[in-house]
């Protein structure tokens, strides 16, 4: 809380409602100071993003296949909350198909052996067949879904000269190195991927694009892009933990036009992207920082559990930003492990180096030094029935 521009005090919002919220003020106020209040300004500096644990209803069906021992697997997972009542679900889990799907062009209706994983406005996250290992195939699925939940409503505006916009650029007759197989030239058909009515963009199967941010602030702060799927995986799109360092820097330069107006920067080659499987929602998250930073190794399992696991050394891409806070919270989503301790680098539980993680039932951050974007596009079958090849 300021005023005049200075600090007053700093408070705690511990009651939220429609159209008015409770402030803890901390140190307690005087009769002066909620007078001073009255005139004076909040600024957000730390956001407690809820709870990373995803609510899970299994129906009476899945539950016959999944059986007691099934069951009592999914509720002992850290990052899943299953629950009972028929009204408070975010993922469903059905035997065959769930009531009031909501299919996307391209996605198969459920088989009377399947079993399905729909999202609470209808969407379906996979579909997967009988089998002996149904449990551990509908534990990875809701896995990844409680991380593909999480980072998708992630969101920070707070820093003004950390701003950006995205957009896609259509490209096609993709050439690749022939040592490398990265590609290295195509021919823009576009200026850009126009939405369709109602302000959706669509793109087919085999469709190439290649992504372009501007820059709206006076800072020039490092880029880390990742493509959340309809089936709940994410992947790191840019920087790629892939292409070695020092090919493309990720730092977002500011570049204005001759009236001073910011203008659009390529991510360079070889970052094309190819549409492709699965179909439906898919998004392309920015997450922007002031200082030097990779975020992408903390995208991949993997990488991710080495971090925490305190498995890699040295200078290995994804350390520092690991030690980070908000490091510290895509650790967690990652990974799903919580209640981590301070480790040192000879791997006790000492010291200062490695971190564990943090609780998914209560993710903070401070807001300060980052900010987020994203463009979101629907991905459908091919346009002819079948994607063309272009890359050469």
């Amino acid at each position: 809380l300021e005023r005049n521009g200075s600090p007053m005090a700093q408070g705690e919002i511990v009651t939220i409602g429609p159209t008015m919220s409770v402030l803890q003020v901390t140190p307690a106020p005087d009769q002066r100071m909620l007078r001073d209040l009255q005139t004076a300004r909040a600024f957000e500096t730390f956001h407690n993003f809820g709870d990373a644990r995803v609510k899970v209803l299994i129906e009476a069906g899945a539950k016959v296949l999944l059986r007691g021992e099934g069951i009592s697997e999914l509720k002992a997972l850290d990052l899943l909350n299953v629950v009972d009542r028929a009204d408070d679900w975010q993922v469903r889990i059905c035997h065959g198909a769930c009531q009031n799907e909501k299919l996307t062009p391209g996605q198969e209706g459920a088989g009377p052996r399947d079993v399905t994983l729909m999202r609470n406005d209808g969407s379906i996250i996979t579909r997967l067949a009988e089998v002996p290992n149904l449990a551990d195939a509908i534990r990875t699925a809701l896995e990844g879904e409680a991380r593909w939940r999480f980072i998708k409503e992630m969101s920070n505006d707070s820093e003004s000269n950390l701003r950006i916009k995205m957009r896609l650029v259509p490209v096609r007759d993709i050439e690749q190195d022939p040592n490398t197989k990265f590609a290295i030239r195509a021919r823009d058909i576009a200026a850009e991927v126009e939405p369709l009515a109602g302000s959706e963009i669509v793109l087919h199967d085999g469709d190439t694009v290649m992504l372009e941010v501007m820059n709206l602030g006076q800072e020039e702060p490092y880029l880390s892009v990742l493509d959340l799927r309809q089936d709940g995986t994410i992947a790191p799109l840019f920087p790629h933990p892939l292409v070695r360092l020092g090919v493309n820097e990720n730092r977002i330069r500011v570049k204005n036009d001759k009236n001073g107006k910011p203008v659009w920067q390529r991510i360079p080659f070889p970052f094309v992207i190819r549409i492709g499987k699965p179909y439906g929602n898919e998004v392309f998250k920015a997450v922007v920082t002031r200082q030097e930073a990779d975020y992408s190794p903390l995208f991949r399992f993997r990488d991710a559990d080495d971090i925490q696991g305190g498995r890699r050394r040295g200078n290995a891409r994804g350390n520092e930003e690991a030690r980070s806070p908000l490091g510290q919270l895509l650790l967690t989503v990652t990974t799903g492990k919580l209640g981590g301790k301070m480790r040192s680098a000879r791997g006790d539980d000492e010291g200062t180096g490695l971190i564990g993680a943090q609780d998914a039932a209560n993710m903070g951050v401070p807001l300060e030094g980052w900010s987020t974007a994203e463009i979101s596009f629907q991905a459908r079958p091919p346009k002819n029935g079948k994607p063309a090849a272009e890359v050469k």
